[in-house]
C-alpha cells in the first residue's frame, strides 16, 4: 500500500505543478499580461495547500485515511480537465464576463491546491508504521512530492503545453491521475484481501 501512495503522492506533484503553471499560462493567453497577478495567483495556490493540509490533518484525527485518500485522488484526476474547462469558457466569454472572470481566476488554481494540501496529511498517515519517525515519513512524502513537481513543471513547460497545447496537456495529467487511481485502488483491494 505504501509504494501506491507514494506514486499517488509524486502523481501529484506532477499535477499540481503542471495546473498552476497552465493556469499562469493560460491567464497571459487569456488577458495579455500575467507580471500582475502572478504573486495573486501563488498565493492563492499556496493557501489553498493550507487549507486542504488543515482539513487533511483533521480528516486524519477523524479516522478517515485510506477512504479518503482514495476519494481525493479521483478529484484531483478531474481538476486538469477543470481548469481546461474553465479557460475554455473564459475564453468564450464576453469582454465583461472576461474581466470579472480576470479578478476571479485565481479561485480556479484554490480547488486544485486544497486538494492536494488535504492528501499529504493523509498519505503521512496510510506511510505510518508502528516502527516509524513522523519526521522520517514527512520528509520521504515531501521529497516525493518535490520531484513530481520538478517532473511535472520541466514536462509541461518543455512538452505538455507547447506540442499538446492545453486540452491534451490537461487531459494527459488527467489519465495519469487515473492511472495512480486504479493502482491505490488494486492495492487496497490487495491489502484487504491479505487481511
Amino acid at each position: 500500500m505504501r509504494s501506491s501512495v507514494v506514486l499517488s503522492v509524486i502523481v501529484v506533484g506532477v499535477t499540481e505543478m503542471s495546473v498552476e503553471f497552465a493556469a499562469l499560462m493560460s491567464f497571459q493567453s487569456l488577458y495579455g499580461y500575467v507580471y500582475g497577478r502572478v504573486a495573486l495567483l501563488v498565493a492563492a495556490f499556496m493557501a489553498g495547500l493550507v487549507l486542504g493540509g488543515r482539513l487533511g490533518v483533521l480528516a486524519v484525527r477523524r479516522g478517515m485515511r485510506l477512504a479518503a485518500f482514495i476519494a481525493l485522488q479521483a478529484g484531483i484526476a478531474a481538476v486538469p480537465i477543470g481548469l481546461w474547462l474553465a479557460v475554455s469558457s473564459i475564453s468564450g466569454a464576453g469582454p465583461t464576463a472576461m474581466a470579472a472572470w480576470s479578478h476571479a481566476f485565481p479561485l480556479v488554481v484554490v480547488a486544485a491546491a486544497v486538494l492536494a494540501g488535504a492528501q499529504f496529511p493523509l498519505a503521512a498517515g496510510l506511510c505510518m508504521g508502528p516502527r516509524d519517525e513522523p519526521g522520517d515519513i514527512g520528509g520521504w512524502l515531501h521529497g516525493a512530492d518535490l520531484a513530481g513537481a520538478a517532473v511535472g513543471a520541466t514536462l509541461t513547460a518543455v512538452f505538455l503545453l507547447p506540442v499538446l497545447g492545453l486540452a491534451g496537456a490537461m487531459t494527459s495529467l488527467s489519465l495519469l491521475n487515473a492511472g495512480a487511481l486504479v493502482a491505490l485502488l488494486g492495492a487496497a483491494l490487495l491489502t484487504r484481501r491479505s487481511r
